[in-house]
């Protein structure tokens, strides 16, 4: 598994592990606390992702550079080159991710904490309605 898939997911889990913390402490917080703090921790990775998988695409293309000179000259250029050389140029994802992360980032974590906060909420309610049996 390559190093940008196991930031990918660790990416896709990160409001929940940091929402299921703060739900399970004793002392009650906003709503802000995780949210920004899953958020920010989203955004950074979102950038690392970017970084490492331009790393990843541009090391599997200079793979194929036979004289390794950097520079994909006559014989050098077959199929396999021309995609992963498009791979590189035309992913634009990379280059505008300082701008799209941070939004992109705060609606996930919106949705997830949501999701875990009706999950909570659907919780309590279920035990409020099951009184627990006490043994005498």
């Amino acid at each position: 598994m390559r190093t940008s898939q196991i930031i990918g997911i660790f990416w896709l889990f990160l409001p929940l592990i940091v929402g299921t913390i703060f739900l399970l402490r004793r002392k009650r917080v906003s709503f802000w606390m995780p949210f920004l703090i899953s958020s920010l921790i989203g955004y950074g990775l979102i950038l690392a992702f970017a970084k490492v998988s331009d790393r990843e695409l541009k090391a599997s293309l200079y793979e194929l550079d036979t004289n390794g000179d950097g520079v994909f000259t006559g014989d050098e250029i077959t199929p396999e080159v021309n995609r992963r050389l498009m791979a590189v140029a035309s992913d634009t994802g990379r280059t505008f991710a300082p701008f799209t992360g941070f939004p992109l980032s705060a609606i996930w974590t919106t949705i997830n904490l949501g999701v875990l906060a009706l999950g909570f909420y659907i919780f309590l309610q279920i035990k409020k309605k099951c009184p627990t049996k006490r043994s005498t």
